[in-house]
């Protein structure tokens, strides 16, 4: 058997363009020794067609982007209106909630109104009799003569059939409760408040109080009134305030109206 002397050296890298796919001659050693010679094989991604193919990738996958692309801005925009209209209609309701919502508070000013005017009627023969306190067994009966006799005291003659009714009016609590007369005219009414201004203007130092109506207890100064509303009563207590802090004269209220003045005359 023939053995090799001379090794088998690698081929260097500056030959391997000289070589390319050429056939080599190889000596021969006696038929014993197979050596097979490999060419060498070009890279894939050395050859165009791996270039194209590539290029085809991307470009299909560009593709792919700018229809995902084209559908997003379709999907954004549809969004878009969608909000749009969804801020329209917001705006509309509240637009239309505010319209209704002045309607109702000019209704209700309307209303509140309408009925000021009818409690104001209805109080436009009323009085309001403080001070009085409770008496024994009270009754409307009872009350009712407790009002013709302060119209005695006051030089007034005062009938049972003039008082349409008399009841107990509502207070803070530990304080006496008024007694509202409802009478049958204003005519009396203002009568009544006047012939009282002048008794007292009369009897400065002995107004008008429980003594002259022998009730039971000490003497308490009894004030009388036209009845309010509760409107008016918070108005008339407003204008009190505002004539103390401002030097009015007078302040007083006549057919549920509130007056005010500065000095006489």
């Amino acid at each position: 058997m023939l053995s090799l002397s001379t090794a088998l050296h690698p081929v260097k890298d500056s030959n391997i363009e000289a070589i390319g796919n050429e056939q080599l001659e190889v000596p021969d050693y006696g038929g014993n020794l197979n050596v097979y010679l490999r060419s060498k094989r070009k890279r894939s991604f050395d050859s165009d067609e791996f270039m194209d193919e590539m290029r085809q990738q991307f470009a299909n996958f560009a593709s792919q982007q700018n229809i995902s692309l084209a559908n997003l801005q379709v999907t954004v925009e549809e969004i878009k209106k969608q909000n749009d209209a969804i801020t329209t209609l917001c705006y509309y309701c509240r637009t239309s909630m505010m319209t209704l919502r002045k309607e109702q508070l000019t209704y209700i000013k309307i209303l509140e109104n309408k009925i000021e005017n009818i409690e104001r009627a209805r109080c436009s023969a009323k009085l309001e009799v403080r001070n009085i306190p409770k008496l024994q067994n009270e009754t409307k009966t009872v009350l009712s003569k407790v009002i013709r006799e302060i119209g005695r005291t006051l030089s007034l003659e005062v009938q049972m059939a003039v008082v349409k009714d008399i009841y107990r009016g509502i207070s803070k609590p530990g304080s006496t409760q008024p007694v509202i007369v409802e009478l049958n005219s204003t005519t009396l009414k203002d009568s009544f408040l006047k012939s009282l201004k002048e008794y007292n203007m009369k009897n400065d130092k002995t107004k008008l109080n429980t003594a002259h109506l022998q009730i039971f207890g000490p003497s308490n100064t009894i004030y009388i009134n036209e009845s309010l509303t509760n409107r008016a009563k918070r108005l008339y207590y407003l204008a009190r305030e505002y004539a103390k802090s401002n030097e009015y004269a007078f302040c007083w209220s006549s057919y549920v109206k509130i007056y005010l003045r500065k000095k006489e005359g």
